[in-house]
């Protein structure tokens, strides 16, 4: 039997093949891949039925001038159809790059004795190239991107070593595919193991149109990608405003007002800022105080309920988010909200005694700017009070939450007396993590009923200087 390939003459006879002057051995090839001295393998390629098919009557390739096979350099890759073709690795030398670590097995990543291949995807979808169970030595596979013979593994788009259920160490390797695209595959050995054997290749195509994907989800984008394969993500509603949660329902994006930024006008107004105005600087003053805002709570100004009028409903607003104004559509600053505020006082004797009971809150604005020392026993620059009326026995918590900048120190003792009586009642436990904002909570465990009074500190050197906000509650 004679091929005559670049007009030269190539005879194969028996186990030699005679090129020109020389003669190489060579096995033959059996029907099942074998070298077992029989005659040369004749198999039928094209069984998908994409391409057309050819009858293949030596590997595919066949020998090389050299001889070896003529596929053996990336240069020279012949093409390659769906089906199985024989082939063999024999003689074959190494001109692939080693792959990268994602193909590692535990047995290095050298191809060795290499043959190439083009690969022309019919359609979109996932290619399978297999060796498994049908080759006579261990195998390994490679495929590329065809942007020209690889230098590195920037195109590589598939591998594989030993294929699960593949016997002596044969391969299958899988790889997505897009139409009209062509690939390189390379086949080759572990090391420098070569042989002979069928290579089946095969393409399941997938999705050709959007169409094709549709889950029955209407918040779903059912898209076809260029590999055949779907995406059927969940639609993104999200429409940039925080003042909304977005969401798809009856397959459209909705939104909702989620009531952080712009609820129904709360109708509750004070003079924050005690200028004896009820006026937008009102709002800004808050703001400052709750460290909403580092501008000058003598100027800022915001339209917070995003009624397109910055007026004292925007107070109420802030004062009802912070929990400071329990029945916002009656309640004044000045006399209810929250109830019983007063300022801090330097001495006990002018501080208040409001009335505590478990459940409540009392909130307090302080400024201890010109705080004096009124109590020798607390041992501090200066101080200023705080008085509650604890009506039943419960356990009471002390805390500055919301005061900016942050206080770094705090003291952690109550009187039962005033003036100061130096017998303190001191805190069971205190700590920086109840108030998110890093200020203390100092708590007092199963106090007696009567009256309290909780000092404040003047500490300039851990920032206990100025406006503050002291809040005490019964639990």
């Amino acid at each position: 039997m004679h091929f005559h390939r670049s007009g030269i003459g190539v005879a194969l006879i028996g186990a030699v093949a005679v090129i020109g002057l020389c003669s190489i051995a060579l096995p033959a090839l059996a029907a099942d891949g074998d070298s077992d001295g029989g005659t040369p393998a004749v198999t039928a390629v094209g069984g998908s039925g994409k391409l057309p098919g050819k009858v293949a009557t030596e590997p595919a390739g066949g020998i090389g001038a050299r001889g070896g096979p003529v596929n053996d350099d990336c240069s020279n890759a012949v093409e390659l159809f769906d089906g199985v073709t024989a082939y063999s690795t024999l003689g074959a030398t190494t001109d692939g790059v080693d792959l990268p670590p994602q193909c590692e097995k535990g047995f290095g990543l050298v191809i060795g004795q290499d043959i190439w291949y083009t690969y022309l995807a019919a359609c979109a979808g996932t290619v399978t190239v297999s060796t498994c169970n049908d080759v006579n030595y261990d195998s390994r596979l490679a495929a590329y991107l065809n942007t020209g013979c690889p230098v590195g593994n920037d195109d590589l788009v598939g591998c594989n070593d030993d294929g699960p259920g593949c016997d002596n160490f044969s391969s299958i390797m899988t790889f997505p595919a897009t139409s009209g695209t062509e690939y390189l595959v390379r086949v080759g050995g572990f090391e420098t193991d070569s042989g002979t054997g069928n290579l089946t290749v095969d393409i399941a195509c997938g999705c050709q149109e959007d169409a094709d994907c549709d889950d029955g989800d209407a918040c779903t984008d059912d898209i076809c990608n260029d590999n055949g394969l779907c995406s059927n993500d969940e639609i993104d509603c999200d429409d940039g405003d925080q003042c909304t949660d977005n969401f798809c329902a009856d397959g459209a994006c909705q939104a909702e007002d989620n009531g952080d930024c712009c609820p129904s006008p709360a109708l509750c107004d004070g003079d924050v800022n005690g200028d004896e105005l009820v006026d937008p600087l009102d709002t800004g003053a808050i703001l400052a105080r709750f460290g909403l805002d580092p501008c000058n709570e003598e100027t800022c100004q915001y339209d917070v309920n995003c009624d397109g009028v910055i007026d004292p409903l925007d107070t109420g607003y802030v004062l009802a988010r912070f929990g400071l104004c329990d029945e916002p559509d009656v309640c004044k600053f000045a006399d209810s909200c929250p109830p019983d505020t007063t300022e801090a006082t330097d001495n006990c004797e002018d501080a208040p005694v409001n009335d505590l009971s478990p459940g409540e809150t009392l909130n307090f604005f302080g400024d201890n700017t010109d705080a004096t020392s009124t109590c020798a026993a607390l041992g501090a620059l200066g101080d200023t009070w705080h008085a509650f009326n604890l009506t039943v026995h419960a356990d009471v918590s002390t805390d500055k939450c919301g005061t900016v900048p942050v206080w770094g120190n705090a003291f952690i003792v109550i009187d039962a007396e005033c003036p100061c009586s130096g017998v303190f009642v001191f805190a069971t436990d205190f700590d920086q993590v109840t108030c998110a904002d890093g200020n203390w909570t100092v708590n007092y465990a199963g106090l007696p009923a009567g009256d309290y009074w909780a000092p404040e500190i003047l500490d300039p050197a851990f920032g206990n200087l100025g406006e503050y906000l002291f809040n005490i509650s019964a639990q």
